[in-house]
């Protein structure tokens, strides 16, 4: 099964917000809290020469000049990151965090920059810190909860995944993941729920559709599985089943 992670459409909505950075002023900062665990991007191991730093510094001033030093950092790490230039990326965003770790984008991004370069170990940590640091957003448990289904831990991923919801249970995506989920750890029923009221309020939504008629197919419900199933080939005929 396809990782639900979408991650491209995450990373794409941080490069967006980043934009976002150098064209007005950045909204309020989220609360950071003291955290007794180690900051887990020390300085020895930077990989940004100052010349390189300065470079994208200055190509994000010449298009907003009040643009801060962290923000031009992060604006650049995102771009490389959505170029699938991981390994350019990471030492970016590693120190846009340090200068500024209130940036959000830039732990979940820098996370998944390790990811896609073999460093799951340092991706879990780096989550777990942004966990400590920022208890009371919902994108840290998130991001906690997609490396947990990654380490098939679905228990842990089921804590986190519904943490993240008490934060946040208007989040769409969030929902369908969630369901997603608990699957994994044997609850039909209440997937079976969600996935209804998701197709209710997007009822063009082919992958939930899928999930559902899977499910229902499961479950012996062969009609109601024929019948999404024929939705979504007639909606994405390319893609039978998807």
């Amino acid at each position: 099964m396809r990782p639900a992670f979408r991650f491209g459409v995450t990373l794409l909505g941080t490069v967006l917000m980043a934009t976002v950075l150098l064209a007005q002023r950045p909204p309020a900062k989220p609360p950071v809290k003291p955290v007794k665990d180690a900051f887990p991007l020390s300085e020895r191991d930077t990989k940004l020469d100052r010349e390189a730093m300065e470079q994208a510094i200055a190509e994000a001033r010449a298009t907003d000049v009040a643009t801060t030093a962290p923000a031009a950092l992060l604006y650049r790490g995102l771009m490389l990151s959505q170029e699938e230039k991981y390994a350019e990326a990471i030492p970016f965003l590693e120190e846009a965090l340090r200068q500024d770790p209130s940036q959000q984008a830039g732990w979940e991004a820098l996370g998944w920059a390790y990811i896609r370069t073999d460093q799951k170990e340092r991706a879990w940590r780096l989550w777990e810190y942004f966990q400590q640091l920022m208890p009371d957003e919902w994108m840290p448990y998130n991001l906690l909860a997609q490396g947990a289904v990654m380490q098939q831990d679905w228990r842990a991923a089921d804590t986190h995944f519904k943490k993240a919801l008490e934060l946040r249970p208007d989040l769409f995506d969030l929902r369908f993941w969630y369901a997603q989920n608990l699957l994994r750890i044997g609850k039909p029923d209440e997937a079976e729920q969600i996935f209804r009221q998701l197709i209710k309020e997007e009822p063009d939504r082919l992958d939930i559709q899928i999930n559902l008629a899977n499910l229902l197919t499961h479950k012996l419900e062969y009609d109601e599985a024929v019948e999404l199933s024929a939705t979504s080939t007639k909606s994405c005929p390319a893609m039978p089943g998807l």
